[in-house]
């Protein structure tokens, strides 16, 4: 455990690293790398810039990340069980691939397992499966376009939930349809 404010840890390489229970805020994670089953149960990220940062195998579980920036991170087997997410920013560069979710609160962010792909939902975003569209690529997109990246499974898929996953981003994030 221990407390960082204002360090610049860009382009640092985190595997295996153990950080329970410790405090950043402000720090600098641009383009790092967590990985190897590193562990940081419990830590807190305040104001914490992550864009371009690679996620891999990684604990995060009962973290708390508040007005942290996730845009253009890639987060791939990720354990963010339990933990508090609040006033992020995540874009349609985020790449979220597996990320646990279970028991977390999360403000700005949903997660749906859906059939055999995982989608998240952000307020101007959706990640399905390793790719991620605006809402309204999403509300645009033919057929066509779907076989191209994932054939019949994924027209499949479109026809039977395009029309809910929207609505449930509608819900959500309270916007009118088209908007």
């Amino acid at each position: 455990s221990g407390e960082f404010e204002q360090v610049n840890f860009r382009d640092s390489d985190w595997n295996g690293v153990r950080c329970q229970f410790t405090e950043f805020t402000e720090c600098d994670f641009r383009r790092a790398w967590f990985s190897g089953k590193c562990n940081f149960f419990g830590a807190k990220f305040t104001k914490c810039d992550f864009r371009g940062t690679r996620f891999t195998k990684a604990d995060f579980s009962r973290c708390r990340f508040i007005e942290c920036d996730f845009t253009g991170a890639i987060l791939d087997v990720v354990n963010l069980t339990a933990g508090k997410i609040r006033q992020c920013r995540f874009n349609t560069e985020t790449r979220l691939l597996d990320v646990s979710l279970a028991g977390a609160t999360v403000d700005n962010l949903v997660e749906l397992n859906v059939g055999y792909y995982s989608v998240y939902l952000g307020e101007d975003f959706a990640s399905l499966g390793c790719k991620s569209f605006s809402i309204a690529e999403w509300e645009a997109m033919e057929e066509e376009s779907i076989h191209e990246m994932d054939e019949d499974d994924g027209v499949e898929f479109w026809r039977k939930w395009k029309d809910t996953i929207l609505q449930i981003h509608r819900t959500h994030f309270n916007k009118e349809q088209g908007q």
